[in-house]
């Protein structure tokens, strides 16, 4: 026994016990024998033995105490000092939806002081942070949904417009302990008022320089389609929503000698003004090598040759180059890379595709290209278009050339406007 662990203290300890005993024995009147005077007093001795044990237990349970609470207020004041430093406001909830952490940071965006939603039910502080928020109904709905799912994961955009007017980001998430236990919930609120502010102001920037380029890229476009005897021409060309609304597609038409017509339908790699650039070059040029040659693949030989030299060798440009002859009915093309044209047939009412081999303009300056001639008969109705049109999407399902081949032949019967009107219907319910 730690107690009686010394001589001097078995001895003390004896003595006096055994004094205190013969006082006790002589006021009462009666001395034992000696046998019960021995037992009388080891007991007695033994009784203060464990007094003192217990008296020394609680001294250093109390002590232990007293470090133990010196070390977690030492440990929570520490971590305040770390939640205190961090930019977003924090709020934490024990299990029972006591609050238990209200940081600096969360003093300041919601002008409240911590001191007054501590230990209190957190409830509280969210209808204070509602009231201040563009949507108090939504913002408390929002929590209505751990009700059911004490473990949701909650993420959400809140506009806030008291005291300020911010854009704030909410994450929400229960926390555990080293076993796995739920112990509580955190609420991380984020001011991402600036970075929303610059992407809006990136977004103005964007949109200007969008309607510049979009509007340069339409004056690429012919003002009007020619007038060809035995032959009725329609085009039409829709941009792009979003970042392909400046893109490199464009056609062209190019008249030359002996009442014949060159039909151009261009798509250029990439999108905005880059590419618009790079259409804007291809058109020009094609159009002044054709004063000095009309033969289709000639022509692409030496633009290719030209876009070459002229572009990078990351860029390039699919074409299609047809040579419209009204008195023969003839049509002579060649295709770089460019998607292949249809004809719908009036005398069997079928859809005939054409060739699309050749290789992209602008990549290889020995490429070589071939012209093709297609004889048309009345009735008979070629159709030019970009892969825009067939590789329009939705849900990651392109348009499709099947379903544009039953559409030429659904409406070649009719006249090639009422042809292109169907299918820019139908392409714009397929993505809507």
């Amino acid at each position: 026994l730690p107690l009686l662990s010394s001589p001097t203290t078995v001895a003390t300890a004896a003595g006096v016990a055994t004094l205190g005993y013969l006082i006790a024995a002589e006021l009462s009147g009666e001395l034992p024998g000696l046998a019960g005077a021995a037992l009388h007093i080891c007991i007695f001795v033994l009784s203060g033995s464990v007094a003192g044990l217990l008296s020394h237990e609680l001294r250093t349970h109390y002590s232990g105490e007293q470090e133990g609470h010196r070390i977690a207020t030492a440990v929570r004041h520490r971590l305040l000092a770390v939640l205190d430093s961090v930019g977003e406001g924090i709020v934490f909830r024990d299990r029972q939806g006591i609050v238990r952490i209200v940081n600096q940071r969360a003093e300041e965006l919601f002008d409240i002081a911590a001191g007054d939603y501590l230990g209190d039910p957190v409830v509280g502080l969210l209808r204070t942070v509602a009231r201040q928020t563009e949507d108090p109904e939504g913002f408390m709905e929002t929590f209505q949904a751990l009700r059911d799912d004490q473990e949701l994961e909650l993420r959400e955009w809140v506009e806030q417009i008291i005291p300020n007017r911010r854009q704030l980001r909410l994450h929400s998430r229960p926390t555990f302990d080293d076993s796995g236990t739920p112990v509580g919930r955190i609420d991380v609120y984020t001011d991402v008022s600036e970075s929303v502010a610059r992407a809006a102001e990136v977004e103005r920037l964007y949109e200007e320089a969008r309607k510049t380029a979009e509007s340069y890229q339409r004056g690429l476009l012919p003002s009007g389609v020619p007038s060809l005897a035995r032959l009725n021409l329609v085009a039409h060309y829709i941009a792009a929503a979003g970042r392909r609304a400046v893109c490199g597609d464009f056609y062209d038409f190019v008249p030359l000698d002996e009442g014949r017509q060159a039909v151009v339908l261009g798509d250029v790699c990439g999108v905005g003004p880059p590419a618009a650039n790079d259409a804007a070059l291809t058109r020009y040029s094609l159009r002044s090598f054709a004063t000095e040659e009309s033969d289709p693949a000639a022509l692409l030989d030496r633009l290719n040759l030209h876009l070459v030299s002229q572009t990078s060798p990351e860029r390039f440009v699919r074409l299609l180059l047809g040579v419209l002859d009204p008195e023969r009915g003839r049509l002579e093309y060649a295709s770089a890379g460019h998607v292949p044209p249809v004809i719908y047939r009036a005398r069997t009412r079928k859809v005939e595709w054409l060739s699309e081999r050749g290789t992209v303009l602008g990549v290889d300056a020995r490429a070589a290209y071939e012209a093709e001639r297609v004889e048309l008969e009345a009735g008979d109705m070629l159709v030019l278009y970009t892969d825009g049109v067939t590789e329009a999407a939705r849900g990651g399902r392109p348009f499709g050339q099947g379903k544009f081949s039953d559409l030429v032949e659904q409406y070649g019967v009719g006249t090639p406007g009422e042809l292109v009107q169907a299918i820019r219907r139908a392409v714009e319910a397929w993505v809507d």
